[in-house]
Parts: structure tokens; C-alpha cells; sequence
């Protein structure tokens, strides 16, 4: 089985999840994304933020099963300074 298995790159992008959210472009937000992914001994695959007409804008790209996703996504609703999130599989 070579590490190019499509088998194993289905199954791990099966478990791919992105999360964007949109907030108050200040700098303690960042730090209070980061966490609910530490908390649980995750890395993100990617994690991008970008100031847009005076809101942040975060992208975040974790390999999770969907019990955990949505359990983060939660989190990240009810998180200060959070406007809206988004959560999406792939």
C-alpha cells in the first residue's frame, strides 16, 4: 500500500472539516479560535486570518469526526467577539 492509497485519501478527507468565522477584527480573537483545537490535542491542518473592511475573517482546517466538529463549531458560536461560523465537511 503506498502512502497515494486513493482509499486512505478518501477516508481522510471524509474527516476533513473547515470552519470559516467572521468577528471583530481584534487581536484577542485569534487566541480564543486556537483554543477550543487545543483543549483536545488537535494541530489544525491550516489556520489563515485575514482583516476584511474592519472584520476578521479565520479559516480553519482540522482533521475531525463529526461528533467533535460539531461540538466545535458550537464552541466557536459562543465565542466573544464571533459574528457567524460556518462549518463544512471536505
Amino acid at each position: 500500500m503506498s502512502a497515494l492509497d486513493p482509499n486512505l485519501l478518501a477516508d481522510d478527507a471524509a474527516r476533513l472539516r473547515r470552519f470559516t468565522v467572521l468577528g471583530a477584527a481584534e487581536p484577542g480573537l485569534l487566541p480564543r479560535l486556537i483554543e477550543p483545537f487545543a483543549k483536545r490535542g488537535l494541530v489544525p491542518r491550516r489556520f489563515e486570518a485575514a482583516e476584511e473592511a474592519g472584520s476578521l475573517r479565520v479559516s480553519v482546517t482540522a482533521e475531525l469526526d463529526a461528533d467533535t466538529a460539531a461540538l466545535i463549531a458550537a464552541t466557536l458560536r459562543a465565542t466573544v467577539g464571533v459574528a457567524a461560523v460556518l462549518a463544512q465537511q471536505g
